[in-house]
């Protein structure tokens, strides 16, 4: 870790497969991205893996969240319409609606 610090600079980014700080280091031909365990990327190859770590997350939580749907009921649609009725009677005000995690904790 000592040498690679000596031969790069601290990146912004963090490896997709380890976690860990990248280092970006540049050879005059391209610049690389190298972790402290080994792993190294291209900037094409880094941004690739991003994507692709961005994208499953994001997939897990929407399935995290289609899994919630069915406590939640029609909970959603019963205060969208108290907001509807509220908004129509009182005029447009900003209102705190409970959320789904909030009435399941009750």
């Amino acid at each position: 870790m000592e040498n690679l610090q000596a031969t790069a600079s601290p990146s912004p980014f963090t490896c997709p497969d380890c976690g860990g700080l990248l280092f970006e280091t540049d050879d005059r031909r391209q610049v690389r991205y190298r972790c402290h365990t080994g792993h190294a990327f291209s900037r094409r190859s880094l941004a690739d893996q991003q994507e692709t770590m961005s994208d499953a997350a994001l997939w897990t939580r929407l399935r995290g969240l289609q899994k919630k749907k069915p406590y939640c009921g029609g909970w959603h649609r019963a205060s969208t319409l108290s907001a509807r009725k509220a908004h129509q009677t009182h005029g447009p005000r900003p209102m705190r609606l409970p959320t789904c995690a909030a009435r399941l904790a009750s």
